[in-house]
């Protein structure tokens, strides 16, 4: 693996300094600087009730959930996938794309194709009818509204949640009043945008595939990075206004703590990343069922697949906002073909 450093020219001119760690860059050009590598094992391969792609996992309060192709919603009962729903919110069938649960566990939010927005309360085990983009935006009305969307982030408690969703069309369409009215902006050129994370109620950042990061204070969305790059991104992990992750189709870890560095995996289409706040570990995963382990270094696992894996939660004290109402909790990641992973 090969760490770098990059000098970025930020919008934000507080921001614009070139990180110090003692790798050279000489003549514009980035030099490398040799980083470990390793194996480590204990991930394993559960049965799933579909062969679809999966494309998002997030813990709720009674235990993991994953999302994906076709609509379908798998629930964690006891260290067994179930299925919850084949469908979707909607019953359309529309693919979902990304998940997220508020910050007491009790309802997970899902987003996907086709304008795709469910809300689902874990206590019943029922969505709470589809969440439309309604009237009350600027954006068209809930039937004309059929744009794919992408992720999703949620702040605030069930019922009185901040909701963050993201489209192909480069807009961050947002609800303060837990989906019952909707405003959007366009942080950038229009590029799809795969990945938000928010850090706070109202602060955190998202990427887009015009290789561009943004950041959210509350009030507006601004370009903090990254310059010179050429690779889409696909996952990010927002920490903190200076605790930022992204990665993408480069084998790239994009790093930001004021300023960018980036440490390369390998040749591998990384998909997701979760690191924790003092930065010290975190997973991501890609292609050919890659999955990266950070202690320190990223050093590549075993796994029992080679499936892409498309996404990624961690079980670790500032991974999730709510203890889980279960013991079982382990590391899972999922992806193509049905495909979930888990390391205890």
């Amino acid at each position: 693996m090969e760490k770098y450093t990059l000098e970025m020219t930020n919008e934000t001119p507080r921001r614009s300094f070139i990180k110090a760690t003692g790798i050279a860059i000489s003549g514009g050009a980035l030099t490398a600087a040799a980083g470990s590598a390793g194996a480590t094992s204990g991930w394993v391969e559960r049965s799933t009730p579909t062969s679809t792609q999966l494309s998002a996992v997030s813990y709720a309060l009674d235990g993991a959930y994953a999302v994906g192709h076709g609509g379908y919603v798998l629930e964690r009962e006891g260290g067994t996938w179930t299925t919850v729903t084949d469908d979707g919110p909607s019953g359309n069938g529309n693919d979902l794309s990304g998940s997220d649960a508020t910050d007491d566990g009790q309802r997970l939010w899902v987003v996907g194709a086709s304008g795709e927005i469910g809300e689902y309360d874990v206590a019943s085990e029922s969505f709470l009818g589809v969440v439309s983009i309604g009237d009350d935006s600027d954006l068209s009305g809930p039937d004309d509204y059929t744009d794919n969307l992408r992720d999703v982030a949620v702040t605030g408690l069930a019922g009185d949640a901040n909701v963050y969703v993201t489209d192909d069309s480069g807009y961050v369409t947002y609800s303060f009043d837990n989906g019952e009215t909707w405003s959007y902006t366009t942080p950038g050129s229009g590029s799809t945008i795969p990945a938000i994370g928010m850090h706070s109620d109202t602060d955190g950042h998202c990427s887009d595939t015009n290789q561009s990061v943004f950041a959210d204070d509350g009030e507006n969305w601004s370009k903090i990075g990254v310059d010179d790059r050429d690779e889409n991104f696909y996952g990010l992990d927002s920490n903190a206004d200076d605790n930022v992750w992204v990665c993408g189709n480069e084998g790239l870890v994009l790093e930001y703590d004021g300023s960018w560095s980036a440490e390369s995996l390998g040749n591998v289409t990384l998909r997701d990343i979760q690191v924790t706040a003092d930065r010290t570990s975190g997973l991501t995963v890609g292609s050919g069922g890659r999955v990266f382990r950070r202690s320190g270094d990223w050093v590549e696992a075993n796994t029992p697949t080679e499936e892409n894996v498309k996404g990624v939660v961690r079980d670790d004290p500032d991974a999730l906002d709510f203890d889980p109402a279960v013991d079982d909790t382990p590391d899972v990641a999922v992806g193509a073909s049905g495909t979930i992973i888990e390391h205890a």
